[in-house]
């Protein structure tokens, strides 16, 4: 029987995989009747697919140094192949070999590289550039807490130099802990603070933090619907004491007892924490679209749940109702909560999105 060639692919994990006619399979066990053999079964379940495929054993080299080994399909599989399923696992082994290099670009910058030399019938069944972009992030942070003191050492903290342009802009820079926090506001922001303080709204982002820093925090004021950013932070963790020095810092620039009427932030605790210790008096809100988020994150996290979800239209539109809560009359969001979760059979996994019954006082 006549053999042929199985291309190796990397999982997201890094494992090999082998490639053949767009369809991927996954090493299963060694050949216990022939010797130098092995077999190799498709990776798609549920549901179950009967695809395998005996391969010889030692890996081949060709001459653009592409690894692959010989063998043949002995059972095919039940579903279609996925089209550019090869050109998927190499751009997104280009994400992860970024994400681990000394100077990582930008989420954006790389995600387009990637995506801008796949094949456009191949692209549309990319993942999205959302996702490239999360998933780049959270490849970059896991990183980063692998190399720990190393990784920081490329460039230390405690050795940043802040231009002479910038400097009247710093209204903190310290070390807290051992690591260094710094805020950076100008006279304009803090005056735009200080004449509209009914609403203001909180938020950090990862993809734009210097290394050595965790995150860029920012709080901007709502004027006429559009956040006008006003202060940035460099924050090395995201624990409550960061969060309030942030706070803090804010006011005591500002002064005149300074407080903001409503705070509109994530649903993140240590930072909703700190803002209730700064500003006792202050009214915080949640963000939609961060309920939306979370909401979905947790969905993903319980696989029987989500299974459910992107099969059952009945169920999705029911979970997909509970972030239309917040468009509720605010005297009648519990009483709607509690009539949703009535039409829900509630299982193991769904009593673990429950909990956004806390979150619904944010709003």
């Amino acid at each position: 029987m006549a053999l042929f060639r199985f291309i190796e692919v990397k999982s997201q994990r890094g494992k090999s995989l082998l490639s053949y006619q767009n369809f991927e399979y996954q090493f299963e066990n060694e050949s216990r009747m022939e010797q130098g053999w092995e077999y190799w079964r498709c990776p798609v379940r549920p549901p179950y697919c009967p695809g395998r495929a005996t391969i010889q054993s030692p890996w081949l080299i060709d001459e653009e140094g592409i690894r692959y080994k010989m063998g043949r399909v002995t059972k095919e599989h039940n579903h279609a192949a996925t089209i550019g399923s090869k050109d998927i696992r190499k751009a997104n082994q280009r994400l992860r070999e970024e994400a681990r290099s000394d100077f990582p670009t930008s989420s954006r910058k790389i995600v387009r590289e990637v995506r801008g030399n796949l094949p456009v019938d191949v692209r549309v069944g990319a993942p999205s550039a959302t996702n490239m972009r999360c998933n780049y992030n959270n490849a970059k942070r896991k990183h980063q807490e692998l190399v720990g003191d190393v990784g920081l050492d490329v460039l230390p903290t405690a050795n940043i130099v802040i231009p002479e342009a910038l400097q009247d802009r710093v209204i903190f820079n310290e070390i807290i802990r051992g690591e260094r926090m710094i805020i950076f506001a100008s006279e304009f922001g803090l005056m735009t603070l200080m004449n509209h303080l009914d609403e203001v709204a909180v938020d950090g982002t990862f993809d734009s933090s210097p290394r050595g820093f965790m995150q860029l925090y920012t709080m901007s004021c709502i004027i006429e619907h559009c956040a006008v950013p006003c202060v940035y932070a460099l924050m090395p963790n995201k624990e409550q004491e960061s969060y309030v020095r942030f706070f803090e810092a804010i006011r005591d620039s500002i002064g005149h007892n300074w407080a903001p009427t409503r705070i509109m932030s994530d649903f993140e605790s240590a930072s909703i924490s700190a803002a209730a210790i700064v500003f006792p008096n202050v009214v915080q809100s949640g963000c939609l679209f961060h309920l939306g988020k979370a909401l979905y994150r947790r969905i993903q996290r319980l696989p029987n749940l989500h299974n459910n979800y992107m099969q059952n239209v009945e169920f999705q539109r029911s979970i997909r109702s509970l972030q239309a809560l917040a468009f509720v009359p605010q005297g009648l969001v519990y009483t709607y909560f509690c009539i949703l979760i009535s039409t829900l059979e509630l299982n193991n996994e769904l009593q673990g999105i429950v909990v956004i019954e806390e979150k619904l006082r944010f709003f």
